[in-house]
């Protein structure tokens, strides 16, 4: 996976956890729980760093 694509796919995880945690978008009983959300979060920052390392070992 291209780094560019790893680094978008990251940040939509992580712009949908957080929308799910200030309650701007609720999904029935999937992110009911705000560990589910913070769990998107922080797979979304994970995925953004892994990109980040990616770009830089290049």
């Amino acid at each position: 996976m291209s780094h560019k694509a790893l680094f978008w796919s990251g940040l939509t995880l992580f712009g949908t956890g957080q929308l799910f945690l200030i309650g701007l978008v609720e999904f029935n009983r999937l992110v009911g729980d705000k560990a589910v959300a913070y769990f998107i979060v922080v797979l979304g920052l994970s995925c953004i760093g892994t990109a980040n390392l990616l770009k830089r070992n290049r």
